[in-house]
C-alpha cells in the first residue's frame, strides 16, 4: 500500500515536473520571441531632388500629378527589364510634408544620384524594402520634406 502511493505521489511529482519543464520552454523559444530575432528596421535616405538648379538637357527628373499622386520619374533604365524607377505619394493623404529650413537641410545627411541609383537597382534585384525614402524639393526659399515611396515593378502586359 505504502509503495503504491509512492509511485502514484512519485509519478504525479514527474508530470507536474514535465508540465513546469514544457512551460518554460514554451516561454523562452515560443514563435513570437523567436520573430523577435528578425525585425528589421529600415535606413531612412534623404536625396534632395533640385531641379530648379539643374540645365534643362542635363535633368534626370520628370515631376509631375497625376490626381492624387505627386510623383518623381527617374529616367536612369536602372530599374527592373530597364525600366524607369517611379517614386510617389498621395497627395490627399500625406500628412508627412514638412517644411525645413536652410540650416535643417544643412543638418541632414544626404546622398548623391548615384546612390540613389545603386540602392534602387539592389531593391530592384532583391525587392526587399532597406530604405525608407525622403525627398526634400525646394520651393521659393523654403525646403518640404516628403517621404516618397517605389512600387514595386509590375511587369507589363502588351494589349493587342
Amino acid at each position: 500500500m505504502y509503495l503504491k502511493q509512492f509511485i502514484l505521489s512519485n509519478s504525479y511529482a514527474f508530470i507536474i515536473m514535465t508540465r513546469y519543464k514544457l512551460f518554460i520552454f514554451l516561454i523562452f523559444f515560443s514563435p513570437f520571441s523567436l520573430l523577435a530575432q528578425n525585425i528589421h528596421k529600415a535606413d531612412t535616405v534623404y536625396f534632395l531632388i533640385d531641379t530648379l538648379n539643374t540645365p534643362l538637357k542635363e535633368r534626370l527628373w520628370t515631376i509631375g500629378i497625376e490626381n492624387p499622386i505627386y510623383y518623381y520619374n527617374l529616367h536612369c533604365n536602372c530599374y527592373t527589364e530597364n525600366s524607369n524607377p517611379t517614386f510617389g505619394y498621395n497627395v490627399k493623404l500625406s500628412q508627412n510634408e514638412r517644411i525645413i529650413t536652410k540650416e535643417e537641410l544643412l543638418n541632414i545627411k544626404t546622398i548623391d544620384t548615384k546612390q540613389l541609383i545603386d540602392i534602387i537597382t539592389q531593391y530592384g534585384l532583391n525587392k526587399q524594402r532597406n530604405h525608407v525614402f525622403y525627398f526634400i524639393e525646394p520651393r521659393t526659399g523654403k525646403y518640404v520634406l516628403n517621404e516618397v515611396v517605389l512600387p514595386e515593378y509590375r511587369k507589363r502586359v502588351p494589349i493587342n
